[in-house]
């Protein structure tokens, strides 16, 4: 799920930082079709992953903190591009009006950010490989 956010999340930079306006429409396309199979796969595979890993004497309270995980990563991820945003922002009016970003230059570090982000959860995820039941297993029986 991780490789497939960060693939998404480049995607929408190539997208962002094109200046074809059908190259930026895919690269949206790529985004929202990646990240969202990225989500759909995290939710209805990891409870079996978690299961496999923490065995499921424990189940609700390692689901419990699965949970949280998310909720927590994105409340920080939103101040994060809210400030990315608008260190990018300008006054439209030149007065009190709102505060206004256009272009890639709005999205482009925060879209780097998380695709790092995903990179190092999936980096995270592989490196559990050895840990599950199934590798235990097979270790003992040599």
């Amino acid at each position: 799920a991780g490789a497939l956010l960060s693939a998404g999340f480049l995607a929408g930079i190539v997208g962002a930082d094109s200046t074809e306006h059908a190259t930026r429409e895919t690269g949206l396309y790529l985004t929202a079709l990646l990240v969202g199979f990225a989500y759909g796969n995290m939710w209805s595979i990891t409870p079996a992953i978690v299961s496999e890993l923490f065995g499921t004497r424990r189940f609700s309270t390692h689901w419990g903190w699965h949970i949280v995980a998310p909720a927590v990563a994105g409340s920080t991820m939103n101040a994060i591009a809210g400030s990315v945003y608008d260190a990018h922002a300008h006054s439209s009016d030149g007065g009190g009006g709102g505060l206004y970003c256009y272009g890639a230059q709005c999205y482009r570090t925060t879209l780097w950010l998380c695709a790092a982000c995903g990179l190092v959860c999936a980096l995270f995820g592989w490196s559990l490989g050895p840990y599950t039941k199934c590798s235990r297993r097979a270790a003992l029986s040599e």
